[in-house]
Order: structure tokens, then C-alpha cells, then sequence
């Protein structure tokens, strides 16, 4: 972790010296500060990932949301007593990345905050390395993979985590639940479909033939990256 990777901004400092103990237990490296003095000096980072713990605050706490939000490569946690619909809005409207309900256990909350690291910046909690497998070299640094017969293919944030979790666990079915968990941001809701239109985009850009997809195969609910393991199976186009 870099210095200061994490900003934790709070209106009540005896629950942000409570919450900043919880991160820096998991190694991780925190700036705190209230939210009254942000709102008049702005941090200056870098940061990978920023928390507003509001108790008292509400509209103070939302303006500096607000007035983060213009750097959207660093997402924004809002933790808030404040549950009902409207205020919840009010909330990601203001540039909250996610909405945090309190009270919560730290567990939790901890896990909150790693499910945003894994997925906004990798490096904070895991090396994710390129890989080499059958012949497919996965560039990590350019998000590019080079096919078994040369090509260059640039792959967008999604399919690049996508081919990495299945390039990690090379003839392995992994099923769409674990996908999602996985491959989308933490916050978000999706079903089996998106995987499916996911791996469709994907097999258009890496597989000779998408409609008899060679690389990039399906065994029941799972999909799994076969490489130069590959043989002949039933047919099917998602």
C-alpha cells in the first residue's frame, strides 16, 4: 500500500479514531480528518478510496461528496444513519459510489471497504500479475491479451477481469455467481445475463469463430478458459 491510500473524513472523532484502528488492524494505510476541515482545505492525496462518516453533519457531509466528486477515479463511501429512500439518493446524487447504512459491525464494514479495493484498484490488495497459459500472454499493465496466433486484443475493464479470473484457473468451470462476485464493482446488482453478454463481447474478439467457441467454453452455468486444452463440445452460443 502507498502512503495515505485511504481517507476517512468523519464529523464525530471518537467514532473515526474507532473506524481508522479497524483499518489500519488489516494493514491498511489511512489519513483521517473532519469533515468541517476538508470542506475548507480539500485533501491532496493520492487516495484509493475515500470515506465520509456522517453522524451529525448530513449536508456538510454530502457537500464534500459533492465536492470530491470530480475525481472520479476515486470512489466515495458515505456511512450514514440516514436509511430511507429519498436521503439515499440524495446521497449518490451528491457522487456517492455507495451508500453505507449504519449501525454496522466492523467485519463488515471492513469487508466493505476491500470489496472497493479488489475492484477500483487491485494492487491495494492483490498482485494481479499477467499470466501466461497455452500459448495467451495477458499483458495486466495495458489490458491487452496476445493471442495463440499473434493478434493484439485490447480488453475493456470488465473483460479484462473477466479473462483474468478464468486465465487464474485455466480449465476450471467457475459458475456465474462467482463471476459476478468477482468481475463487477461491489455495489452493483447483476444476474446471469450480464455474464452471458459479457463472455458474448469477450468471444468476438478472441475466438476464430464465436458461434463454435473455441477458448472460451460453457459447462452448465459455468465458463471456463480451455487455452490450447482445447476439445471438441456440445455446441452452444452463450
Amino acid at each position: 500500500m502507498v502512503k495515505n491510500s485511504i481517507l476517512l473524513a468523519s464529523d464525530e472523532p471518537m467514532y473515526s479514531r474507532w473506524w481508522r484502528l479497524c483499518l489500519e488492524e488489516e494493514g491498511l494505510q489511512v489519513e483521517s480528518s473532519t469533515i468541517k476541515e476538508l470542506l475548507k482545505r480539500p485533501p491532496t492525496g493520492p487516495f484509493y478510496l475515500v470515506i465520509i462518516d456522517i453522524y451529525r453533519t448530513w449536508d456538510k457531509g454530502l457537500k464534500l461528496c459533492a465536492q470530491l466528486h470530480p475525481d472520479k477515479r476515486v470512489p466515495t463511501l458515505l456511512m450514514t444513519y440516514m436509511s430511507a429512500e429519498p436521503e439515499q439518493l440524495k446521497a449518490y446524487e451528491a457522487g456517492a459510489d455507495d451508500c453505507i447504512i449504519k449501525p454496522l459491525t466492523p467485519p463488515l464494514f471492513i469487508a466493505k471497504v476491500k470489496a472497493w479495493l479488489r475492484w477500483i484498484h487491485p494492487e491495494a490488495l492483490e498482485r494481479r500479475d499477467s499470466l501466461q497459459v497455452d500459448g495467451f500472454h495477458l499483458d495486466a499493465a495495458r489490458r491487452i491479451l496476445k493471442t495463440a496466433d499473434g493478434a493484439a486484443v485490447r480488453l475493456s475493464k470488465l473483460e479484462f477481469r473477466l479473462l483474468h479470473l478464468l486465465m487464474r484457473h485455466p480449465g476450471q468451470p467457475l459458475d456465474w455467481q462467482t463471476l459476478i462476485d468477482q468481475v463487477w464493482p461491489p455495489n452493483v446488482e447483476h444476474s446471469q445475463a450480464a455474464v452471458k453478454n459479457l463472455v458474448y463481447h469477450l468471444r468476438r474478439k478472441i475466438e476464430p469463430d464465436p458461434t463454435r467457441p473455441r477458448y472460451l467454453q460453457k459447462e452448465a452455468d459455468a465458463y471456463l478458459f480451455m487455452g490450447g486444452r482445447y476439445h471438441p463440445a456440445e455446441e452452444e452460443t452463450q
